[in-house]
């Protein structure tokens, strides 16, 4: 089965989008943050550098902005066509690295 891993297509989109993939045979993977643990991207620098084994340091350019401080993503459409998240953001990045480390 093919697997999809959605992050960062909010709102209308990211539900149509899901919706097609689990149309078109896709096992899929999402991020759902209405409510997010994580807020900044230190917050999430912190769950790839764990999952990556990353152990060095990381300058922050703090004259350069932060990109959106919070990113929400509505699943509300799609779950309630019964889809519900499967898996953690960190069990998604950790999949999907151990997929690149595999090609």
């Amino acid at each position: 089965m093919k697997v999809a891993l959605l992050t960062g297509i909010t709102g209308q989109d990211g539900s149509y989008l899901a919706k097609l993939l689990l149309e078109k045979g896709y096992e899929v993977h999402g991020v759902v943050r209405r409510s997010s643990l994580i807020n900044t991207s230190k917050e999430l620098l912190d769950i790839i550098s764990r999952v990556i084994g990353f152990l060095g340091e990381t300058e922050w350019d703090t004259t350069k902005p932060n990109g959106t401080p919070r990113k929400v993503l509505d699943v509300s459409k799609i779950k309630s066509l019964g889809w519900q998240p499967k898996i953690s953001l960190e069990e998604g990045i950790r999949k999907t690295y151990e997929w690149y480390k595999d090609q």
